[in-house]
């Protein structure tokens, strides 16, 4: 059946807001409805490893000090614990995670904040990447299959939404940074919504995200560069970047410059060796929910998850690829490109 004038026509048609918003509803109704089959399994699997014994807590210690109308600085009777401007994790200068901490004393279900907090963040991640993958053109509907899958990758699922609370509300900040900043780039908006994003992903105080939140500006600036092939876009997404970088760091100052005189102190040296390391062959397991790796781990030379599952639908959708419009494409994609190959 061959398509008619109208059908390619209207095919070609952006999406209308009301259908963007529809679509990013039914994302946020599929990660709920995940989350509520994962704890039919597991009521407790949002509540283990550093999530229990580290970050709720320090939500709630955050909370209480925070309710005693002081601000969460130096506590002198936590001895080594104490000094929250030098951990940073604490996000005591991220508005949302400070929110957090004052609500955290109010809830006496320890579970049910964590899950409920990690909800929000995975929500929150899934619709960065709906709005990431429709910066770059994709229709509201597949952009769904993508930011709904997101929160249920290997690693995300396994590591961040299981243990490193932290990580995952860094992630969830930098997708939407990400989207935000292509978009003002190509002057569909303005530069304080990339900012906000940005900053708050600083500021969660998670080094990591900090790191990441630099390596996808300067894949979006060098990505817009050469598909605009103009140096404005990408000099306006770097001077975003800089700015943020610049109010939050705040959060690392303190660790950074008292280094020398904490406990991680970085004697030990840094190293590249296989842990937490996924080689390139572990690609090929990235549609096999139920495949461990050979990546080192705590648990030994293979992991106890499939930390490399992305999607079930990533390798067989190779087929349906149309290879031959891949090279007109692969100037507009050059970001995502930068970022799949960063480590």
């Amino acid at each position: 059946m061959t398509p008619t004038d109208t059908q390619i026509a209207r095919a070609a048609l952006p999406d209308s807001r009301r259908e963007r918003l529809a679509w990013g509803a039914a994302v946020a109704a599929v990660v709920a409805l995940g989350y509520l089959l994962v704890l039919s399994v597991d009521p407790r699997f949002f509540y283990i490893d550093d999530t229990e014994s580290g970050a709720v807590p320090n939500w709630l210690q955050l909370g209480r000090i925070m309710r005693d109308g002081h601000f969460p600085s130096l506590v002198l009777d936590q001895w080594m614990a104490g000094n929250y401007p030098v951990e940073g994790q604490g996000g005591l200068w991220n508005p949302v995670q400070m929110a957090i901490n004052y609500v955290s004393p109010s809830i006496d279900n320890l579970v049910l904040l964590a899950t409920v907090v990690k909800l929000g963040f995975s929500i929150l991640l899934a619709w960065g990447v709906f709005r990431v993958a429709l910066a770059y053109g994709a229709r509201a509907n597949w952009a769904a299959v993508a930011g709904a899958s997101a929160p249920f990758v290997g690693f995300t699922l396994f590591f961040e939404n299981t243990s490193w609370v932290t990580a995952l509300m860094g992630t969830a900040w930098i997708m939407n940074a990400w989207a935000s900043s292509v978009s003002y780039a190509r002057g569909r908006s303005g530069p304080i919504v990339p900012f906000v994003f940005l900053y708050l992903a600083i500021s969660v105080g998670y080094v990591h995200a900090a790191v990441m939140a630099g390596v996808m500006i300067g894949s979006v600036a060098i990505g817009e560069r050469l598909f605009q092939r103009l140096w404005r876009p990408a000099l306006k997404v770097c001077a975003v970047g800089i700015a943020a970088a610049a109010c939050g760091a705040v959060t690392f100052l303190p660790g950074v410059l008292t280094s020398a005189v904490t406990w991680r102190s970085g004697d030990e040296g840094t190293f590249n060796d296989n842990f937490l390391t996924a080689p390139w062959s572990e690609s090929l397991t990235a549609s096999i929910p139920t495949a461990v790796t050979s990546i080192e781990s705590w648990a030994g030379e293979t992991t106890e998850s499939p930390v490399t599952y992305i999607a079930w639908f990533v390798v067989p959708a190779l087929a349906f690829i149309a290879w031959r419009r891949v090279p007109a494409a692969l100037r507009e994609l050059a970001a995502p490109l930068i970022m799949l190959r960063s480590p």
